[in-house]
């Protein structure tokens, strides 16, 4: 799963808060819609991305 453009080298895990990822921003929220969409056929909204704090509610997401 890759939507954000990391420019520095970014470890992360499935405990890895949303918040601290420096690319995080609204543009990188579109792109996990628009990736859900394309890649798994799954439509979710901004409201779904409010209540993802970390990776792994990302990963909760494709059900």
């Amino acid at each position: 799963m890759i939507a954000v453009d990391f420019q520095v080298p970014v470890d992360i895990t499935p405990e890895t808060l949303l918040s601290d990822l420096p690319e995080w921003d609204s543009l990188a929220a579109l792109g996990i819609i628009v990736m859900f969409d394309v890649d798994y056929n799954k439509t979710i909204v901004g409201d779904d991305l409010k209540n993802c704090a970390t990776v792994s509610d990302l990963y909760k997401l494709l059900g």
